[in-house]
């Protein structure tokens, strides 16, 4: 009889321990937020995370394609430097885009 080996498992399917993780974050976030998979907080969860998910996939992308773009980061911080500090002098998020003539949400 062949001995179980978490080694040989994770070296066969290297995919395994992310996705394990994944599933006990799901339900770590079901216990402590019972109503996680209700349509509103679906759609709020989305709408909060969802710039970071795609500048997530583009740079997987980035990395699966054999190269490395380290460029991301920074623009992410400086755009959140100046939104904070705009939205710090203006006060709201609204009041900022009505100032300059954008349609924000």
């Amino acid at each position: 009889m062949k001995r179980f080996s978490w080694s040989a498992l994770i070296a066969r399917y290297p995919a395994l321990f992310a996705l394990i993780l994944l599933i006990v974050a799901i339900i770590i976030n079901f216990l402590l937020q019972p109503n996680l998979f209700a349509g509103d907080t679906l759609n709020s969860n989305m709408r909060v995370f969802l710039p970071l998910i795609l500048l997530s996939v583009g740079q997987a992308i980035v990395i699966l394609g054999g190269g490395i773009d380290i460029s991301v980061g920074a623009i992410v911080s400086i755009v959140n430097t100046i939104l904070a500090t705009r939205v710090g002098l203006e006060g709201s998020l609204q009041a900022m885009c009505s100032t300059w003539q954008f349609h924000c949400w």
